[in-house]
């Protein structure tokens, strides 16, 4: 097991999410603390121009591709839930 890089698209369904995505992007921020990386100069989670979601650089702990992207999708959709996020309320895309 090693700490791997997963890059993370969360795309927003509801219009009405859309429009508060500014306000969401520091409360996911926060919610992902202890795996966000700063790989992009922009910081470890990104909004969309158009607020329809977010990218997140996350950093797990795992033991394969495969693996990766099941800890970070898994990690992501904690913290959505946490956020008041239904799983019908976004889809989450990792690349790794």
């Amino acid at each position: 097991m090693s700490v791997r890089p997963a890059t993370v698209d969360i795309s927003l369904v509801r219009p009405e999410d859309r429009e508060r995505s500014a306000d969401l992007l520091e409360r996911l921020r926060e919610s992902l603390p202890d795996l966000a990386t700063t790989a992009d100069p922009a910081g470890p989670v990104t909004r969309a121009d158009d607020g329809s979601g977010f990218t997140a650089h996350l950093h797990v702990t795992a033991g394969d591709d495969a693996e990766t992207e099941r800890v970070a999708r898994a990690e992501v959709v904690e913290a959505l839930g946490r956020l008041g996020f239904d799983d019908t309320d976004y889809t989450v895309d990792v690349v790794v």
